[in-house]
């Protein structure tokens, strides 16, 4: 788990799993690496079984107060062992606290929860074993009221952080080399806790999620930081020191497809990016006044017009957003033309790199929002070749030519060209048989009947008498 952002690992309503080689890293920003609740007196009594668990917080860089590797509360039970619990330091960060506890049993002893000698078969007991290594903090167990301490106080094992060997940039925008295996010297190859059974879990040489294999090379987002380093912190052979076995990793996954290339007619622009960490939270951001100031300082530092800057705000990890985040990520994408202009910018980022306090002062006069913001975590400058909007290169494709006559056009023009055709034909057929004497259309020689003067008169005559 990386940079969550708040509890890596949340365990409650009677969550009784089972689990090992876990690893968290929490960043800037992180709360607990766990946080995991029962509910009271409420049975079923959560009981998470974790053997084999490396937490690393993000010490001094860390922006909240009161962070734990581990916090234990609401009556929960549980075993854990084999844990390691790095870079604690920060504003009142302990290793683990436990509070609002209820009728759990709470021991440092294994026998009593040892399966294999029938302890703890009702879950009853919160086990932590006092091998667990808790680097960076002074304050390794905190008993919250109305929680007591033992009467006896519990223990666990003390590291400085060269002694465990662990090293890196713990935090979001680190670049450099992270080794996450404790070197073959710490205190993480001896006196290794024993596993509840072997049917779920391994059994191990060493405490944390690492021995001497990093089983995260390949698969993970820090893949390309991981050390290159065959054995932990370089060393000329594989740790012992008491590890029983040392987990192979998986093989690796297949590398992801390549970006298909940019065609040669594309029309295409150059985009500098870089990203400023702010103190302040999202909503404060988002005002149009100040983020329209923010954008107009960018574009000043760096001699571009405020319209070719475009701004992304990230107040969320891995996808969660953080209504309260106190920090946010700006991401600023500046597009020019070509490459001497993205070479121009990128010099002027540069600048902002190497001289911060000169651009958080433009900023602070920009708007009173920033008047006491936090500037930090500037990153160096990345150019890119993008495909300019509504202009994207397509293949052409062979067209047909355009036709003369539509279709139906052509066949409206055959029937009116058979019909006249036919009308031709039959006028030259009856033309033929006039002149041949073998008229087409008879004429008729009807006859004029002759009078009658006799019925005529007497019609007449009829008529007069009428």
């Amino acid at each position: 788990m990386l940079f969550a952002g708040d509890d890596a690992f949340d365990t409650d309503e009677g969550y009784q799993g089972k689990g090992q080689f876990l690893f968290a890293m929490m960043g800037t920003r992180g709360n607990h690496g766990c946080e995991m609740d029962s509910r009271d007196t409420t049975l079923p009594r959560s009981h998470p079984a974790i053997y084999g668990m490396t937490i690393i917080h993000g010490g001094a860089l860390n922006l909240r107060t009161g962070n734990a590797g581990m916090r234990l509360r609401r009556g929960t039970g549980g075993k854990f062992g084999n844990l390691v619990i790095a870079n604690l330091g920060g504003v009142n960060a302990v290793g683990i606290q436990v509070d609002s506890c209820s009728n759990e049993v709470r021991t440092q002893d294994y026998a009593l929860v040892n399966p294999t000698t029938a302890g703890d078969v009702t879950n009853t007991h919160l086990f932590i074993s006092s091998n667990a290594i808790m680097e960076g903090t002074a304050t390794r167990f905190n008993w919250v009221s109305p929680c007591t301490a033992p009467a006896t106080a519990w223990t666990s094992v003390t590291a400085t952080s060269a002694a465990l060997g662990l090293f890196g940039g713990f935090y979001e925008s680190s670049n450099n080399t992270l080794e996450l295996r404790p070197s073959c010297t710490s205190p993480a190859y001896s006196a290794i806790d024993d596993v509840p059974d072997t049917s779920f879990y391994l059994a191990v040489g060493f405490k944390g999620a690492f021995g001497n294999n990093n089983w995260l090379a390949g698969w993970s987002y820090l893949s390309g930081r991981f050390t290159t380093a065959t054995n932990p912190g370089g060393a000329a052979s594989p740790c012992t020191g008491g590890a029983t076995f040392l987990v192979a990793p998986p093989p690796p996954p297949p590398p992801p497809s390549p970006s298909p290339p940019i065609p040669e007619n594309a029309v295409t622009e150059q985009q500098v990016s870089f990203q400023v960490t702010l103190g302040m939270t999202r909503d404060q951001f988002e005002l149009v006044p100040v983020s329209t100031a923010y954008k107009n300082t960018v574009a000043a530092r760096v001699g571009v017009s405020a319209d070719k800057v475009a701004l992304e705000v990230d107040d969320s990890v891995a996808g969660r957003r953080l209504q309260s985040a106190s920090s946010i990520i700006v991401t600023n994408k500046i597009v020019v033309p070509d490459a001497a202009s993205a070479a121009t910018v990128s010099n002027s980022v540069q600048a902002i790199v190497a001289a911060p306090q000169a651009f958080t002062t433009s900023l602070q006069q920009s708007n009173p929002a920033f008047a006491s913001v936090q500037v930090s975590g500037i990153t160096a400058p990345v150019i890119a070749t993008i495909l300019v909007p509504n202009q994207i290169y397509v293949q052409p494709v062979a067209q047909e030519p355009q036709k003369v006559f539509p279709d139906w056009g052509i066949a409206v023009f055959v029937i009116l060209a058979v019909v006249l055709g036919s009308l031709c034909a039959l006028f030259y057929w009856v033309v033929r048989r006039e002149r041949s004497g073998k008229p087409v259309f008879m004429q008729l020689d009807i006859k004029k009947r002759p009078s009658n003067p006799a019925v005529d008169k007497g019609i007449e005559l009829e008529s007069t008498q009428v």
